[in-house]
């Protein structure tokens, strides 16, 4: 489990150190400086990932705009999305 809420310095570089395979749990709610690539980053690093929290994580904009689309993502164990 890795809950990081609200934290203004979380960014791309940051999240990449805390992200491994072992992960089931991962909640950023509120971290503003994560954005579409660090889910995709996410998908490749956190294989087993079970939840995923991105509440009003205010970069990541593609499930609103529709841009995963065209290169979906899949996390094959995710059973918890929230946004």
């Amino acid at each position: 489990s890795v809950t990081v809420q609200n934290c203004c310095i979380l960014d791309s570089t940051n999240l990449a150190l805390l992200l491994h395979e072992k992960i089931e749990y991962l909640d950023i709610s509120g971290c503003h400086n994560i954005k579409n690539c660090d889910i995709e980053t996410i998908q490749k690093k956190c294989p087993n990932l079970k939840t995923l929290l991105l509440k009003d994580c205010l970069g990541v904009t593609a499930m609103q705009d529709g841009s995963w689309r065209s290169k979906p993502l899949l996390f094959l164990n995710l059973n918890h999305l929230s946004i």
